[in-house]
């Protein structure tokens, strides 16, 4: 086992994980303070969603502390959707969904919905320039070409990208990664900024859309 991987003591416990120093904490620090959930949210949901963020900051730290991150916030949107949908008597406590369940309840109930998102334009032009890059690639090797840049910007989403169902693919992807952590794994990966976008924007959306 790497060194990086073991107990910190008394001396390293303060060093950043040797995998995060191409990264300053003060920038990691303005990455994860950019989510911030509505003044609505319960102060339950809103410390749970702190804590989450904080695991992700001392990630710089401990490089595991990623998963660790990402399980929390997920665990943070179980939270909120437990509470809400409780609140507004559509579940009971002792009688209550799965994560899967909650999150299609919650948009059969217009609680959470596509035209909400506020990212939604940016997520769809992130998926077509991750299509146009795929496409360029493909060429290259058809082609034989060894050397080619490629202008991202000129990525067009198709009609099929601007209408994609995200509500939907979350439905599908977020309970499986959730339980992908939750019942143990050995993945490890850093970017899981996006799963905190995800989580901030379906709880914003809880407790904004249809306030009782």
């Amino acid at each position: 086992m790497d060194d990086s991987d073991s107990l910190r003591n008394d001396v390293t416990a303060f060093e950043p994980d040797p995998r995060m120093q191409h990264q300053s904490l003060p920038n990691r620090s303005q990455l994860i303070n950019s989510f911030v959930l509505t003044s609505s949210t319960p102060p339950s949901v809103q410390i749970h969603f702190e804590t989450a963020k904080n695991l992700y900051l001392y990630a710089w730290f401990v490089y595991r502390f990623h998963m660790v991150a990402e399980q929390y916030v997920f665990s943070t949107l179980e939270l909120a959707l437990r509470e809400r949908l409780i609140e507004i008597g559509l579940v009971s406590s002792d009688r209550l969904p799965g994560l899967s369940g909650m999150l299609k309840l919650a948009r059969s109930k217009d609680l959470i919905s596509n035209e909400r998102l506020v990212h939604r334009n940016d997520w769809t032009i992130r998926m077509a320039q991750k299509r146009y890059k795929n496409e360029e690639m493909r060429r290259m090797i058809e082609d034989g070409i060894f050397q080619l840049a490629i202008d991202e910007s000129l990525a067009v989403p198709t009609a099929e990208e601007s209408s994609f169902d995200w509500i939907n693919h979350f439905i599908q992807h977020v309970p499986v990664q959730r339980n992908s952590h939750a019942h143990g794994t050995t993945s490890l990966y850093p970017n899981v900024l996006w799963t905190f976008e995800i989580v901030a924007e379906l709880i914003n959306q809880l407790f904004s859309a249809h306030k009782e």
